[in-house]
């Protein structure tokens, strides 16, 4: 939105999404529970990974748009470098110790690994529940929408930001349909559809041009409507718990909440300060916690005996999940070092 100096609140929006994905798993797969009921923690989950690829279109519009990254074969290899350095170094650590950690999952690790090293199992509409790959499937959806990524950011050149938003209406409306469709034919759930999931990522690339234009015809205004519009949902939502329910069973209403979130959150700033250099850390690192976690758990019950309280396994598996969340990083980041020819690690 064409806001100068750090803005932090997408770091702030990414620590709440990948919070409320580690306590739902530290419920559903470890059996630990929260002074808030489980059902309603459980219930963000759809929320809260249409909003990941939302997000992540969105933000990688931001970075790229104007700055003429696909204009060569050079600058589009050199996109492609940076994101596989950045995502999948931590992924393939998780790959490996899944395979040791996880009892009798070596051999399943070893058969699959053609299609795990390249990403692709959310194309396989059956490998859900083998595996990893009902922790992984995202990695997957995320890499096949990079993928695409630049070809959709040299058909946008020149078009206009007032056209891009009526192209954001139509495919939402698109969007929302096939999920009527999927839901009245009852096929197979679209949750890890790397189809449907681009369809979200290419949402929140539009999104960004729309806004900006939205922005720019009515000012300030907006923001403040999107404040008032999310405190009436919010204040609603604690007074009647259906509600709160009916929406986040709603697709059209999940994605809208998301864009409003996505418009405020982009307003959010912070001095450069010790405060914003940890949020920022830990925004960045919410990805290696959205992977760490699928071992946590096994690791945590090996740590812990059956009888352990519920807040010390909260504690453990908040522990074990940040120390491999911050190994994994600074591998990418050791890989990253690598790649430019710099041996100081």
């Amino acid at each position: 939105m064409n806001v100068k100096g750090r803005i932090i609140g997408f770091d702030i929006l990414r620590i709440i999404f990948a919070s409320l994905i580690f306590l739902r798993h530290s419920i559903t797969k470890y059996g630990c529970h929260y002074f808030i009921s489980s059902e309603v923690i459980k219930s963000t989950t759809g929320f809260v990974m249409t909003g990941f690829f939302l997000m992540s279109g969105y933000l990688n519009r931001m970075s790229s748009k104007n700055k003429k990254y696909f204009s060569s074969k050079e600058t589009l290899l050199k996109f492609y470098k940076n994101k596989i350095i950045t995502l999948f170094p931590s992924y393939l650590f998780l790959y490996v110790l899944y395979m040791i950690i996880v009892e009798n999952q070596f051999r399943d690790g070893i058969f699959l690994l053609p299609i795990g090293l390249i990403g692709i199992q959310s194309t396989f509409v059956s490998l859900f529940k083998i595996f990893n790959f009902g922790g992984t499937w995202f990695f997957s959806c995320l890499i096949l929408s990079l993928f695409v990524f630049p070809i959709i950011s040299i058909l946008l050149e020149g078009i206009s930001e007032r056209r891009i938003s009526y192209y954001v209406i139509i495919l939402i409306a698109f969007y929302v349909y096939a999920y009527y469709i999927n839901d009245a034919y009852s096929l197979k759930s679209l949750y890890d559809n790397p189809f449907f999931r681009f369809g979200e990522f290419l949402i929140g690339v539009l999104i960004y041009d729309a806004l900006e234009f939205y922005n720019d015809l009515f000012g300030r205004k907006i923001v403040l409507f999107n404040i008032i519009t999310l405190a009436i949902i919010i204040i609603i939502s604690l007074c009647n718990h259906e509600f709160f329910k009916v929406l986040l069973n709603n697709v059209f209403a999940i994605v809208v909440l998301n864009i409003l979130l996505l418009e405020i959150f982009s307003n959010i700033k912070a001095p450069d300060n010790l405060l914003n250099q940890v949020v920022s850390y830990l925004g960045k690192l919410t990805y290696e916690v959205y992977l760490m976690q699928m071992v946590a758990w096994t690791i945590s019950a090996i740590i812990l005996n059956d009888k352990a309280t519920n807040i010390a396994k909260i504690i453990c598996s908040i522990t074990v999940t940040m120390v491999l969340s911050i190994i994994s990083r600074n591998l990418s980041n050791f890989v990253r070092l690598i790649s430019k020819g710099n041996k100081e690690v």
